[in-house]
């Protein structure tokens, strides 16, 4: 393990704390890659797969979380170690297990995810996948038990929707968007073809185990010119967000951006429609902030 990985309490970005929960992450770093300045990158580590995307970029990136099982895992996929499968990536396993007891065939899936015409995609969709078997599936996958045991209910809670429902609608959105076969995502997603990620070297990516709360407030003034924050916020209480937001403001660099992404449906009509960028499709919002230009 690296000297960087340092025990530290616990908080929002690290839910099931001591187990590995993410084999590889549910979100498409090709955001951050398109929006964030190279440069001095803070990143949530989880999987390693937006952390390794930055740093081939050129970022210099530090990634932090406070699940040790995490860390030791990215720092074995820097060291050439396979993508292996977390809490989160077995209960999805379940669930394509259980579909191909409702008649989802892995020659149909990949078929689909062949499809580059999204008006195609979203009328195969609703005609060959969208079934009430699919739907019956995703209740008991996606229900407050499952997501409980795989450690990661702390960022479903409070939506005000069943978490299936929004993801069931999400699927949707995101299917009539992006075309299927320029995404690697949706195969990942209904068929468990690991994403691929390039790894960079070992050097270019710094680990800590440390709150990000308590690592930004350490950090002097202007250290960082990018953030990716995942969905640490969502949970949050509001003293919390404004603690945080405020501790990015300091350690952002001139010119710095954040990405923040929420479960939760958005408050703001332009972070509905960002969250259609990201191709994972699982997202209700995803904010693009230049927290340096704010007062």
């Amino acid at each position: 393990m690296s000297p960087d990985l340092a025990p530290s309490r616990g908080s929002l970005q690290a839910p099931g704390r001591g187990r590995l929960v993410f084999g590889q992450m549910f979100e498409d770093h090709g955001v951050e890659v398109a929006v964030l300045p190279v440069g001095r990158v803070l990143c949530i580590a989880s999987a390693g797969d937006t952390a390794f995307a930055l740093a081939t970029q050129g970022s210099e990136v530090t990634a932090v979380d406070v699940n040790p099982a995490q860390l030791r895992y990215v720092e074995h996929r820097l060291s050439g170690g396979p993508v292996e499968l977390g809490s989160a990536d077995r209960l999805l396993e379940v669930g394509r297990t259980l579909l191909r007891h409702t008649g989802w065939r892995r020659a149909d899936i990949d078929g689909f995810c062949g499809l580059d015409d999204p008006a195609a995609q979203l009328e195969a969709w609703r005609d060959r996948f969208d079934t009430r078997g699919f739907r019956i599936v995703l209740g008991t996958v996606l229900s407050r038990a499952s997501v409980h045991s795989a450690g990661f209910s702390a960022f479903t809670t409070g939506l005000g929707t069943r978490f299936d429902v929004l993801m069931r609608d999400r699927l949707t959105i995101g299917i009539g968007t992006h075309s299927n076969r320029t995404n690697p995502l949706i195969r990942r997603l209904l068929a468990g073809t690991p994403v691929p990620v390039g790894i960079p070297a070992r050097d270019s990516v710094r680990l800590l185990q440390v709150d990000l709360l308590e690592h930004l407030e350490r950090v002097p003034s202007g250290s960082y010119h990018g953030f990716s924050l995942s969905n640490v916020l969502d949970g949050a209480t509001p003293q919390y967000a404004a603690r945080l937001r405020a501790a990015v403001r300091n350690a952002a660099a001139p010119g710095a951006v954040a990405v923040y992404r929420s479960f939760a449906p958005a408050r703001v009509a332009e972070h509905a429609i960002a969250a259609r960028r990201d191709r994972s499709m699982l997202w209700g919002a995803l904010e693009i902030e230049r927290p340096s230009a704010r007062t």
